[in-house]
């Protein structure tokens, strides 16, 4: 599982053993108090004479995300990264490592850096999705997304799902709001639209 300070991970590339750096991966941790997911569908009403409604629903769907919660106005200055890319990336960032399986199932571990509010909002205007670079968003523990059972009947064994999922995004919108009495730090919210819920589809 993550620290237990955040479960919510936003990273430019996936959670794999590329290092960290400046151009194909980005890992951030963020503090958040709320994380919602939406899925708007569009099937098709049509009236129909004397009878009940037609429906039509051919499985269009639009996931979206919002998270917000609260970032620190600057770094602590004093975590500090040897490498001179992450002395520009994560100067006086916190960070922690996570380890889970990769999509091959190998367990792979990375860092991650707690940004401060001028590193995420960099993020949320030059991070771009593409095939590529890929822009995702991990929340709660996302190794078992579906449980299931194993073996023959009469000996099986049952995996419970872990909860957790991750989400190919794009950042749609962000906000920073800073308020009087509370200069150390910002809130934000940050609006995504999404893909299905990895291994959905």
């Amino acid at each position: 599982m993550p620290d237990s300070r955040t479960s919510i991970l936003l990273r430019l590339g996936p959670h794999d053993s590329t290092p960290s750096n400046s151009t194909t991966r980005v890992r951030y941790a963020l503090q958040c108090d709320n994380f919602s997911i939406q899925i708007a569908k569009t099937p098709i009403q049509v009236p129909a004479a004397g009878q009940s409604p037609i429906l039509i629903d051919i499985g269009f769907h639009r996931p979206s995300i919002s998270i917000n919660g609260t970032i620190p106005n600057q770094g602590d200055g004093d975590s500090f990264q040897p490498s001179a890319i992450a002395q520009k990336l994560y100067v006086g960032m916190p960070s922690f490592n996570f380890t889970r399986p990769d999509t091959a199932g190998v367990a792979r571990q990375c860092t991650y850096y707690f940004p401060y509010k001028n590193a995420l909002e960099e993020a949320a205007i030059r991070w771009v999705y593409t095939d590529a670079n890929e822009l995702e968003i991990e929340i709660g523990d996302s190794t078992i997304p579906m449980g299931g059972a194993t073996g023959t009947d009469g000996s099986l064994t049952y995996t419970h799902t872990t909860g957790g999922g991750v989400y190919k995004i794009a950042i749609q919108q962000c906000r920073f709001q800073i308020d009087a009495s509370k200069e150390d730090r910002w809130t934000f919210a940050m609006q995504c639209v999404a893909k299905s819920r990895v291994g959905v589809f």
